[in-house]
């Protein structure tokens, strides 16, 4: 019962959320005793595949990641928060003109703030991908929007230096980096990293909640100056 009720929730949240770069909710529901989503088709692959074939530039990490800020930005204002955004949950799926429209996909453990949720959420407060999770989720902390906005960062640094931010033989190892915010700054993997790109990534992953962009918005604000003119 429960993993179905996470299953609805998924359902639920993603079909609130209308934007162009968030995955679309064709359909969901309950037949003959299954439950079931219907996504959109999406042609092309996530942002992890490119990550393993090389380091991104900068303004390619820019055009991609605001348009993953403005999808999660539009969830946030719906009081949906994602909790999982990794790599592998941006799709850059190609449209009928050969464009990259990044999709942000799987609200599946995404935290809606309705009454009456308190024991679902507490149950799987830990859910998340290990090396993307914010300090707070990690300490099973209360958690909000900025959770997302310290995951985004993650991504942002991983883009850059091909690397993940927080790495580690075992789960414990993982969970004291990210703890201790123990990792190697972006610039020292890549010489040539701008400071102020660098500063962007530094905020978002401020230990502390309360140092960290406050919003999405606040943060795609900052990467606006690094991305290219058309995006």
């Amino acid at each position: 019962p429960e993993a179905e009720s996470r299953f609805l929730r998924e359902a639920e949240a993603a079909s609130r959320v209308e934007h162009p770069h968030v995955v679309s909710m064709v359909d969901f529901g309950r037949d003959r005793g299954i439950s079931y989503l219907v996504l959109e088709l999406l042609v092309g692959e996530d942002l992890s595949a490119l990550i393993a074939r090389r380091k991104l530039s900068i303004e390619r990490t820019a055009d991609i990641m605001l348009a993953v800020c403005a999808g999660v930005s539009a969830a946030h204002q719906l009081g949906i928060i994602h909790r999982d955004l990794k790599p592998g949950n941006i799709f850059l799926s190609r449209n009928d003109m050969g464009d990259t429209v990044p999709k942000v996909l799987d609200f599946g453990i995404s935290k809606l703030r309705m009454p009456g949720d308190t024991k679902l959420t507490q149950r799987f407060s830990l859910i998340g991908t290990p090396n993307h999770l914010s300090p707070e989720q990690a300490e099973g902390r209360p958690v909000d929007a900025r959770c997302d906005v310290y995951a985004l960062g993650t991504i942002l640094y991983e883009c850059v230096t091909g690397r993940q931010c927080h790495e580690g033989e075992s789960l414990y190892e993982i969970l004291r980096s990210i703890a201790e915010a123990d990792y190697p700054r972006p610039k020292s993997l890549r010489p040539d990293l701008s400071a102020e790109f660098e500063a962007v990534i530094m905020k978002a992953l401020a230990k502390n909640p309360n140092n960290r962009f406050q919003t999405v918005h606040e943060l795609g604000c900052a990467l606006v100056p690094h991305g290219s003119l058309k995006r």
